[in-house]
C-alpha cells in the first residue's frame, strides 16, 4: 500500500474491486462514462450497515442515491433553498428524469433514537445534528400522539417507519415532485430494511403499514 495513502479497508476494497467485479463491468464503466440514466432515486440514511447498493445488489449506474442521516426529507423550502437533499431529488427528478423515488429507512437508526433523546433532554450537545434530526420530531409526536406508545426499540422502530412516511408527504410539496406526479412520470416508494435479518418491506400507502417483500 503506498504510505500516506487510502485506509487498508480502502484499499483492499479496490483491489477487489479490480480484481473481482471490474473485468465483468468494464464495458458498462465504458458506457457510463458519457452520462448516466438511473430510472430509481433513493433517500436512505448515512448508515454504514445498510448501503443501498449492497441491499439492492445494484450495478454502477442503477441508483442514485441521496444519503442523510436517518433518510430524511426537509420541507419544500425550510433550508431556504441550500439543502443538498432538495437540491440532489430536484437533479434526479428535473435532469435525470428518473421514475422512481424510494425513501428507506432501516431499524435501529441512530438519528431517530437521537431526536427522541433530544426530545427527552438526554441527547448529547451537538452543531449541526440536533437542528437536522429535529425533522423527524414530527414523526415522534404522531407516535406519542397514537393511543397506546410503544417504548424503547419499538419506539425507534415506529418513528422510523412513521418518518419515512412524512418524508414522503413532504416530497408531493416539492413543485417539480408534484408535477411529475400529476404527469404520471414519477412514483413514490416508502422501503424500510431490518439490519438484523436483512428483510426488506415495502410500504402499503392504502393501508399505511410496511409489507414484507417476498422473493
Amino acid at each position: 500500500m503506498v504510505m500516506g495513502g487510502p485506509p487498508p479497508v480502502l484499499y483492499e476494497g479496490y483491489r477487489r474491486f479490480l480484481q473481482r467485479r471490474l473485468p465483468d463491468q468494464r464495458h458498462r464503466f465504458e458506457r457510463l462514462s458519457s452520462g448516466q440514466s438511473p430510472k430509481v432515486a433513493l433517500v436512505g440514511c448515512v448508515d454504514s450497515r445498510c448501503n443501498p447498493t449492497t441491499v439492492f445488489d445494484a450495478r454502477p449506474g442503477d441508483l442514485l442515491i441521496v444519503r442523510n442521516i436517518a433518510n430524511l426529507v426537509p420541507p419544500y423550502r425550510l433550508e431556504g433553498g441550500r439543502c443538498c437533499t432538495s437540491a440532489a431529488l430536484e437533479f434526479a427528478i428535473s435532469q435525470l428524469g428518473v421514475e422512481h423515488l424510494v425513501v428507506k429507512g432501516h431499524s435501529g437508526c441512530g438519528g431517530i433514537k437521537a431526536c427522541i433523546e433530544a426530545v427527552a433532554e438526554a441527547a448529547p450537545d451537538t452543531e449541526f445534528v440536533g437542528s437536522w434530526i429535529d425533522l423527524a420530531r414530527e414523526a415522534l409526536g404522531q407516535i406519542h400522539a397514537e393511543p397506546s406508545t410503544p417504548d424503547g426499540d419499538a419506539l425507534v422502530e415506529a418513528v422510523g417507519q412513521r418518518s419515512v412516511m412524512i418524508s414522503l408527504e413532504r416530497l408531493r410539496v416539492y413543485p417539480f415532485i408534484a408535477q411529475a406526479l400529476a404527469q404520471g412520470r414519477l412514483q413514490l416508494h416508502g422501503a424500510w430494511f431490518d439490519i438484523g435479518d436483512a428483510s426488506l418491506s415495502w410500504l402499503d400507502r392504502a393501508a399505511g403499514a410496511f409489507r414484507p417483500v417476498v422473493v
